[in-house]
């Protein structure tokens, strides 16, 4: 049975160091956009995700507000269809027999 000498495990420890110092340099790399400290998450994670489309703060907001009101217009026509009730023909209010298929 070989045992490691002293010289391989401090090849070793200092191969390791040298891998964490590149995953370092490599993480700085990958950040593309830049974000004010004031940002909200939303805003960034919209920029994050966006593969390189919108690159600017005041884009991602106004984006953001757009899918807010359409979300609004949405649940709003949902609840008035909802509130309205079904539809149900004039004739057959006054004569239901009318109403049968």
């Amino acid at each position: 049975m070989k045992t490691k000498s002293k010289k391989e495990t401090i090849d070793l420890v200092e191969f390791a160091e040298k891998l964490k110092e590149k995953g370092r340099t490599e993480e700085k790399q990958m950040k593309t956009t830049w974000v004010l400290p004031g940002t909200p998450r939303i805003v960034q994670l919209l920029m994050k995700h966006s593969h390189g489309l919108i690159k600017k703060e005041q884009e991602a907001t106004q984006i953001v507000l757009l899918i807010l009101g359409l979300c609004i217009i949405v649940s709003l026509f949902v609840a008035a269809n909802a509130i309205k009730g079904p539809y149900i023909p004039k004739g057959v209010i006054i004569d239901p027999i009318r109403g049968l298929p």
